[in-house]
């Protein structure tokens, strides 16, 4: 069975300020963005497999990457995270991407299975006026 031993993960019952700490590219263009993410080390993990995640957030967003930004806003969305055989570790970097108009307190939860068993848990909230 897999084993995961979390090395970083941002968890707080109270949100961090909204504080730019570098630059990304969103949809092919530079922003200001705080970056977030978590790290995990695991071992046993079954040949050709992968965390079930879903992403949730408290507010709706738009999903952006280098490539694309999406023009409809979300709440939650799935993705996969791969894993490799043997003793490995897997970091996970995401960005916040404030824009003019944001406020409030923006919560993300991500909730991530293998094989149907819960193994990692994330939240973090931050407050974006």
């Amino acid at each position: 069975m897999l084993d995961i031993k979390t090395r970083r993960i941002t968890t707080s019952d109270k949100p961090v300020e909204y504080s730019e700490n570098g630059s990304c590219d969103v949809a092919g263009k530079q922003a200001h963005c705080m970056y977030t993410g978590f790290e995990f080390d695991y071992r046993n993990a079954a040949p050709n497999s992968w965390l079930d995640c879903v992403y949730k957030t408290s507010q709706p967003v738009h999903s952006a990457n280098i490539y694309s930004r999406e023009k409809r806003q979300q709440q939650s969305w799935r993705y996969r995270l791969f894993l490799a055989q043997g003793l490995n570790h897997y970091l996970k970097v995401g960005y916040e991407n404030k824009e003019p108009g944001d406020k409030g307190i923006l919560t993300t939860r991500i909730k991530c299975s293998y094989f149907g068993h819960s193994m990692l848990n994330v939240h973090q909230s931050v407050k974006l006026n």
